[in-house]
């Protein structure tokens, strides 16, 4: 140890510095601890993560498509697949660990590059914002923002219906296999929009009564 780094040490107060050399010794040992809970979902011959079973998929259309009469089954049934697949392989890509909690250290630790709940939110937001959806919308939702409760979350709704009709999709809360529930049943999150993104334009939730003709596909 250089003279340097035995001065910067000096300066912290000794119960500070007993914390920082444990959670030095703790943090790696969490993370051979719950490394055999990584949320590796196996892959093909061609490196891509194999696709959800079919079962829980269509379980998700059919919440989807419950939310409003007009949903087309066919894009409620895309979409399922689409958000499924997709989240299955972020958890991969960034080798994800459970509970979801101790991944969230071991990012801010710098232990992992990515896997917030933010990084879920965007990513699951960028590709399912790939092609022009028709009978639903997407919005991207927050929870107890800039506090240490701080959740971020998708929400697919019925295209003509405001945020609150809609069903949330999270694949952070149990590791990667996408958890969906009602954002009114959501009894841990009060959700509200999002709004403070530049990438991401301002979220209107439409007025009731909109005539569907007047909606452009």
């Amino acid at each position: 140890m250089n003279f340097r780094a035995v001065q910067r040490l000096q300066r912290f107060p000794s119960w500070a510095l007993a914390l920082r050399l444990a959670w030095l010794i703790v943090l790696p040992a969490i993370g051979c601890l719950f490394g055999g809970c990584a949320s590796r979902f196996p892959k093909d011959a061609a490196g891509q993560v194999l696709p959800a079973s079919g079962e829980r998929v269509d379980r998700l259309a059919r919440d989807i498509a419950a939310l409003d009469p007009a949903f087309d089954a066919a894009e409620a049934q895309a979409v399922a697949r689409a958000s499924m697949d997709a989240s299955r392989q972020l958890a991969n890509d960034y080798r994800m660990v459970r509970p979801a909690f101790v991944h969230s250290i071991l990012v801010n630790t710098r232990l992992r590059r990515r896997g917030l709940c933010y990084h879920w939110a965007d990513d699951l937001t960028e590709r399912l914002g790939e092609w022009k959806h028709q009978t639903l919308r997407l919005y991207r939702v927050v929870s107890g923002m800039n506090t240490p409760r701080e959740h971020n979350a998708l929400v697919v709704a019925p295209v003509l219906r405001p945020m609150r009709a809609g069903l949330v999709l999270d694949g952070w809360r149990t590791g990667g296999e996408l958890h969906w529930i009602r954002v009114g049943e959501d009894r841990k999150y009060r959700w509200v929009l999002r709004q403070d993104l530049q990438w991401l334009r301002e979220q209107i939730e439409p007025k009731s009564g909109i005539d569907p003709s007047e909606v452009s596909h």
